[in-house]
């Protein structure tokens, strides 16, 4: 890390006023946060040659101080920008895509609540939207990004506040229009909005989707050429909901995934889509116990459209009335029934915070339109317990993998998948969750929360809660100075 430089301080003596200045170098690879504990110091990359993933070069920077969480990542050709949760603030942070990156300082604050997702809508204009504190409203709020901060507008709520429960927004951008959707838990129904003025007027659908046991769901949104793509749990996960769109008001072909023989249900969706080639992934849990942990396991599964929806290929590039999702992880089709299909992770029961609970993937476009997949697992090493469940040997950790490709080019599924390897691999006792990541033509851009592990924890978790969690970012803009490292003028009179 470059050290830190500083100029002494000066007299002016017309008006005996005192100016010190603190300048502060550019920091390296992950300057540090004001708030860092010693274990979180061997969280961060040091200075120096960089990290590889496959051929590619990468470095990782610390984005955010411990206690936040929920972290998702946009794109434009000259921007990244993530949006997060810090205690029940939610916050921007971005950086310009060049150079090794500069993110910004100074992260707006936005509002209060949780759950952010945000989308570009220009090169230089994001747009942002969380759930109140209480869960009863949507909020959106438009930012100008520039080099050195973003300049946000003020917030607006969406919905009104008729007193039932929303849940787990969601935005994306077609054609000059902004499309929301949010799960309304107490009316068992997703509500979708759009918005052609930049949010500061917007239109709700006007018949409601179903959504019955919908409470803790999640919900994904894609738009490419002319179509908008939902995807969302229910039915207290026995099933995932496809529809899609072409403005955002009538949903049609309706399409159910449920779990395979031997799974209890599939959650955390993820959609994709480029031109009429759409792809939709889940994790789905286990019904088995682990002896080793105490936990069941999770399969990773996805399927391909290559007609905008209306039809799915199964694992062999066919169309069959019964779709056959493919197993990323193992390659194995639907219904394989072999160990190799799942991996290891926390379940939702006991998970501190929800986010280590999961597969919990995030799919994106490469630069060669096909899709690529990132997810969270613990490695099949770590946790290793007697057969009461007493945890024998370290607390264990977990990590952010990496595949590709899903090519439409060639919807036989078998071949997909070849390339599998680490984004983010953890030392013993490091937690890493929650990823979520874009591609462009520099490289991969991912985000995900770390934590150091509690030794003394026991049934493999990171212990202390969601307030051991920081955000971090690994890619190639890996440069971060922060709030206490920028230049600061003070005048004493």
């Amino acid at each position: 890390m470059n050290k830190l430089i500083e100029r002494k301080a000066f007299l002016l003596c017309s008006n005996a006023v005192i100016v010190i200045v603190m300048l502060v170098g550019v920091a390296g690879a992950s300057a540090k946060s004001s708030i860092v504990d010693a274990a979180q110091l061997f969280l961060e990359n040091k200075t120096g040659s960089p990290a590889f993933i496959d051929s590619q070069a990468v470095q990782t920077a610390r984005l955010t101080p411990l206690g936040t969480r929920a972290a998702r990542i946009a794109q434009s050709n000259q921007y990244l920008a993530v949006a997060y949760q810090q205690g029940s603030v939610i916050r921007l942070r971005s950086t310009k895509k060049e150079g090794e990156g500069a993110w910004i300082p100074f992260p707006p604050v936005l509002g209060s609540g949780a759950a952010p997702s945000l989308v570009f809508s220009d090169d230089t204009t994001v747009h942002v939207v969380w759930v109140d504190t209480n869960q009863r409203l949507i909020y959106h709020v438009s930012c100008t990004l520039t080099l050195n901060r973003a300049t946000c507008g003020t917030p607006l709520a969406i919905n009104i506040n008729n007193g039932d429960t929303v849940e787990a927004p969601e935005i994306t951008f077609l054609a000059g229009t902004l499309y929301v959707a949010w799960v309304n838990s107490s009316a068992a129904q997703v509500i979708v909005a759009r918005s052609a003025t930049g949010g500061s007027s917007w239109q709700l659908n006007t018949t409601p989707l179903g959504a019955s046991n919908s409470s803790g769901s999640t919900l994904a949104l894609a738009a490419s050429g002319s179509l908008i793509h939902l995807a969302y749990s229910y039915n207290s996960g026995a099933n995932i909901k496809y529809y899609r769109s072409t403005d955002g008001n009538t949903w049609s072909n309706g399409r159910d995934f449920g779990p395979d023989f031997n799974y209890l249900q599939v959650s955390n969706p993820t959609i994709e889509a480029n031109g009429n080639n759409v792809y939709l992934a889940w994790d789905s849990l286990h019904k088995d116990i682990q002896l080793d942990d105490g936990f069941r396991k999770y399969g990773l599964l996805g399927i391909l459209s290559i007609d905008g929806g209306v039809n799915w290929e199964d694992s062999n590039a066919g169309t069959p009335v019964t779709d056959d999702p493919r197993y990323i992880t193992s390659n194995n089709a639907f219904g394989s029934g072999t160990s190799t299909d799942r991996r290891r992770t926390r379940e939702v029961s006991g998970a501190n915070p929800p986010e280590e609970a999961g597969l919990r993937p995030s799919l994106a476009l490469t630069p060669g339109n096909t899709f690529a997949i990132v997810w969270q697992e613990r490695p099949d090493a770590s946790c290793v317990a007697d057969e009461s469940g007493t945890v024998i040997t370290s607390n264990g950790t977990s990590e952010i993998q990496y595949a590709a490709a899903a090519n439409p080019a060639t919807p036989d599924s078998s071949g997909w998948w070849a390339t599998k390897t680490a984004v983010d691999t953890a030392s013993i006792n490091f937690y890493s969750i929650d990823p979520d990541f874009v591609i462009d033509g520099s490289g991969r851009h991912a985000v995900f929360m770390k934590s150091a592990a509690e030794s003394g924890e026991v049934n493999c978790r990171a212990g202390g809660g969601g307030n051991e969690y920081a955000i971090y970012y690994r890619g190639p803009y890996y440069t971060t100075v922060d709030p206490d490292e920028v230049l600061f003028p003070v005048i004493v009179k």
